[in-house]
């Protein structure tokens, strides 16, 4: 079996989403021949964890955990001791927080894995016949050292843009430029680029790829899908997934609460129920929204909760919910909770734009897809949605072919294949 190295910084106990994704690829790599040697911090610094995740990881799998330094936390305390920025991670506005992000945050929050991660990587790279690296793009940069050492074949997955100014909103002056650079080199040195939506795809070739990078996108675990679950006796739009940054629930309670304005009977039924962490700025700010709003009694914050909670949970709300990122490069990004949204078969309200790429694909699995910034045709797609439950609508199921696409298994294959035509084209 060939060997592939494989360094991620977020892998399982971390229950991110980028995390989920290096697990099903592990899983299911060997099905194609490959075997993961996996390179990750020893205890990377994450909102959310979920122990759960370790279960399935394949028992051959050779797992490789090195120490990190994360100048992410020694910054969050400095804020917190000095009382001068908030506590919430690395969305901060403040003149500490942009100066030290700035100087020290260099390409992310990740940077002081670079070392460590290069170091093992190095020992490694000699015995497999491909790296492959997956965002952030202090993983990027690690394996290229990696790569260019040892003369390794390279497949860079990317997850987010890198350079795009819409994911630079807390930089200083001189990071757009320096980013720019480091995104241009590890792009034009990958032997192989591989992207989660065609936005990213398109910006990655526009930015200088060897050759057109492939798309896999994230997608969802058939196995993990709990039996069908009857629904409550209340009509509850449920999110899953954290809140941190400009992303924030508002829009979803705005079209709530106008819903409510129009229709007060709704209000004993209806209930919104969140699920995963929120920073700093989005507890203080959601709080005041709720009380604004006349919410208190409709709204349920539920924090953290295992996945096998969350999915069952999905199972069981009448609307499954999306609000989109506002930043003008979330357009061009699917949340991976909308792909566990189409394999929960529920009714889903997706308040994004619909030009962008969770928009149609939102549009193509059948949900109803409204503008974030349109709080009235939210509030009214809220009421129709209501009216469909109390009539006993199920509604909510997406083209099966749609949804079988987005298979973990089926995606890793693509994968697979990418792997495959790389390590045929290894370097002299």
């Amino acid at each position: 079996m060939r060997r592939v190295l494989f360094l991620a910084y977020d892998f399982p106990p971390i229950a991110s989403p980028a995390a989920q994704r290096a697990r099903h690829f592990v899983r299911y790599l060997p099905v194609h021949g490959w075997q993961p040697v996996v390179v990750t911090p020893r205890a990377g610094a994450s909102w959310a964890y979920d122990p759960a995740g370790l279960a399935d990881l394949p028992a051959e799998l050779e797992l490789c955990r090195t120490p990190t330094a994360e100048p992410g936390r020694a910054l969050r305390r400095l804020r917190s001791d000095t009382g001068t920025a908030r506590a919430d991670g690395d969305g901060d506005p403040s003149p500490l927080g942009r100066r030290l992000r700035e100087w020290l945050l260099v390409p992310d929050s990740q940077a002081g894995w670079i070392p460590f991660a290069a170091t093992r990587a190095l020992k490694q790279a000699r015995t497999v016949e491909v790296v492959l690296t997956t965002s952030p793009g202090s993983a990027h940069l690690a394996g290229a050292l990696a790569s260019r050492a040892t003369r390794t074949p390279w497949v860079a997955d990317f997850q987010d843009p890198w350079s795009t100014p819409a994911f630079q909103q807390w930089q200083g002056r001189w990071r757009p430029w320096i980013d720019k650079r480091l995104e241009r080199a590890v792009v034009c040195r990958a032997d192989r680029l591989v992207a989660t939506t065609e936005w990213l795809a398109e910006h990655l070739a526009s930015v200088g790829a060897r050759q057109p990078p492939a798309v896999v996108a994230n997608g969802y675990e058939p196995a993990e899908q709990p039996q069908a679950s009857g629904s409550d006796e209340h009509f509850t739009l449920l999110h899953a997934g954290s809140f941190y940054g400009p992303r924030s629930p508002e829009p979803l309670l705005a079209a709530v609460a106008a819903a409510l304005e129009a229709e007060p009977a709704m209000r004993a039924c209806v209930r919104v129920r969140l699920l995963g962490l929120q920073d700093a700025r989005n507890t203080a700010r959601l709080a005041g929204s709720i009380r604004r709003l006349g919410l208190e009694q409709v709204v349920e914050q539920a924090g953290q909760v295992p996945r096998r909670e969350a999915l069952t949970a999905m199972r069981a709300a009448a609307v499954l919910t999306l609000v989109a990122d506002p930043l003008e490069g979330g357009r061009g990004l699917i949340p991976l909770k909308l792909y566990e949204y189409l394999a929960a078969g529920r009714p889903l309200l997706a308040l994004t734009p619909p030009d962008g790429e969770a928009g149609r694909l939102a549009q193509a699995a059948g949900g109803t897809v409204v503008h974030p910034s349109n709080v009235a045709a939210a509030a009214s797609a809220v009421r129709r949605l209501y009216r469909g439950w109390q009539a006993g609508e199920s509604g909510g199921h997406a083209p099966a072919e749609l949804v079988e696409r987005y298979r973990w298994d089926k995606l890793t294959a693509k994968l697979a294949h990418i792997l495959d035509d790389t390590a045929a084209r290894r370097r002299p």
